[in-house]
C-alpha cells in the first residue's frame, strides 16, 4: 500500500513522536522512510536602494551547515529507524517547513506524509500540519503529538 512514506521533524521530542508513528508504519509496509527536517532559507537578501535593486545571493556555507544542522538533529532518529530494519535517509530541506515537506513528497513520489499534530511551539494543529493537510500532493497521517 505504501512504498514511500515521508514525515517531517523539527527535532523537538513531539515531532519524535510523529517519525517513531511513520517508523512503524515504514516496517510494516517494508517502505522507504525519508525523515525531512526544514530550515530557514540560506538565501541571500534583495537591497532596493535608489530603484536599483541588487540581489546578494545565498551562501553556499551556509546552507550546508544548515543541512548538516539537520543531519546532526535527526541522526538518532535515524539510528531507530535503521535499527529496525527501516530503509531510511534524512533530507534537510531549506524553507518554510510545510512547503519543503510538500515539495519533498512530490520529488520523491511520496505516498503517505506523516507529520505531528504540534511542534516545538506547542499550538493546538499548527501552522505546519494545518498547510499540509490542505496542500500536500498525497494522502496525510496527522499524529497526535501531546
Amino acid at each position: 500500500m505504501y512504498s514511500t512514506i515521508a514525515v517531517g521533524s523539527d527535532g523537538s521530542s513531539t515531532a519524535a513522536v510523529a517519525v517513531r508513528a511513520a517508523i512503524d508504519i515504514a516496517a510494516k509496509y517494508g517502505a522507504q522512510l525519508l525523515i525531512i527536517g526544514a530550515h530557514e532559507n540560506a538565501v541571500g537578501a534583495t537591497v532596493m536602494a535608489s530603484a536599483v535593486v541588487v540581489a546578494i545571493p545565498a551562501d553556499p556555507d551556509l546552507e550546508r551547515s544548515l543541512d548538516d544542522e539537520v543531519r546532526e538533529d535527526l541522526g538518532s532518529l535515524l539510528a531507530e529507524a535503521v535499527a529496525t530494519g527501516v530503509n531510511a535517509e534524512i533530507i534537510p530541506g531549506s524553507g518554510a517547513p510545510a512547503d519543503v515537506l510538500c515539495d519533498i513528497a512530490v520529488e520523491r513520489n511520496v505516498d503517505l506524509l506523516v507529520v505531528g499534530s504540534k511542534g516545538m511551539n506547542r499550538k493546538v494543529l499548527g501552522s505546519v500540519p494545518n498547510t499540509v493537510t490542505h496542500k500536500a500532493p498525497c494522502s496525510v497521517l496527522l499524529v497526535k503529538t501531546a
